[in-house]
């Protein structure tokens, strides 16, 4: 039994120094390596001011004509290559 309990303790050791050394923070140059290898970010994180979440905008109770008048004018200002 005591070696059951060594041998586990060890393993668990052992992974959790490995999964420790993979964890490490980034240096500045990985990370800019990194980020300059991924493909340009699209899309929009917009939520309307009248939504109190990304599900509220959705819901039929939640919207106004005026707001939906207001987010057209806003869409309108937004070039194309960001959405």
């Amino acid at each position: 039994m005591k070696r059951l309990v060594l041998t586990l303790a060890l393993t668990m050791g052992a992974a959790c120094s490995l999964w420790a050394a993979r964890t490490a923070p980034w240096s500045k140059e990985k990370a800019w390596a990194w980020y300059n290898a991924q493909p340009w970010m699209r899309g929009c994180n917009y939520l309307p001011a009248s939504a109190a979440n990304y599900a509220d905008m959705w819901q039929e109770l939640g919207s106004e004509e005026r707001t939906a008048y207001e987010i057209s004018a806003l869409t309108a200002l937004i070039p194309e290559e960001n959405c």
